[in-house]
């Protein structure tokens, strides 16, 4: 980035398909991308520009609820975060909608700088098929566009995002065990072993898992001593 300052950006997977990353790298420190769980594939070539944001790039899996939208969702996060986290960090929401404008408002009036950046996408929604490729028998998805005759990449959100599965997983171990790792060393090598193979290929952060496990409340940590709410 080129200012001192922090910036934390909310968003979900739609939107995120509508921006342009070799900007988004410059403004911001953390990327928060809210999906549905019900959501199975991505494009391939957002998987690989959200590669280049490494580690400042957070999954939140969110279950299905038919009375919600992924908006109520951004907006309890960023009151979590808002709650947590230096005022000096400043937070933005990427989305064309302004029924996110109320909550920016709040934030700015408690002392923390927030906004609203819109994507500038169309609105119209895209259809999506399912078509089988001749080579690998594979579906893929095929979303609509102006080059009809353009292939895009689709690859399952599973292959990608292994660390969805292991959160998961760990969870449901830790739920199970009598004595929990008390610490974070022990924790990390906890998530470690039990994920040996997929962290030494390098497709799976132990980071990631803690950092998903604080932000649904469901480890809290202090100094180096873990609380489990679970």
């Amino acid at each position: 980035m080129n200012t001192s300052k922090k910036r934390y950006i909310f968003t979900d997977f739609d939107n995120i398909q509508k921006v342009k990353f070799k900007k988004l790298e410059r403004v911001c420190d953390k990327i928060f991308i809210l999906i549905n769980t019900s959501d199975k594939f991505i494009p391939f070539s957002l998987v690989r520009n959200l590669q280049k944001l490494g580690k400042a790039v957070k999954w939140i899996p969110v279950e299905n609820n038919k009375n919600l939208t992924l908006n109520y969702h951004i907006c309890y996060l960023m009151g979590k975060m808002h709650s947590k986290i230096n005022l000096s960090t400043e937070f933005a929401i990427l989305s064309d909608e302004d029924s996110f404008d109320s909550i920016i408002k709040y934030i700015n009036k408690n002392k923390r700088k927030c906004r609203r950046v819109k994507t500038g996408g169309s609105k119209r929604k895209v259809r999506r098929k399912i078509v089988t490729s001749n080579l690998s028998q594979r579906p893929i998805y095929e979303g609509e566009r102006a080059n009809k005759d353009e292939k895009k990449e689709w690859v399952p959100l599973e292959e990608q995002q292994d660390s969805l599965v292991a959160y998961r997983e760990t969870k449901d171990r830790l739920k199970l065990v009598a004595t929990r790792p008390y610490n974070l060393t022990s924790l990390r090598d906890y998530i470690h072993i039990n994920n040996q193979e997929l962290v030494e290929r390098g497709k799976l952060s132990v980071e990631e898992i803690i950092d998903m496990m604080e932000l649904n409340n469901e480890i809290e940590v202090k100094g180096s001593l873990v609380a489990y709410h679970f």
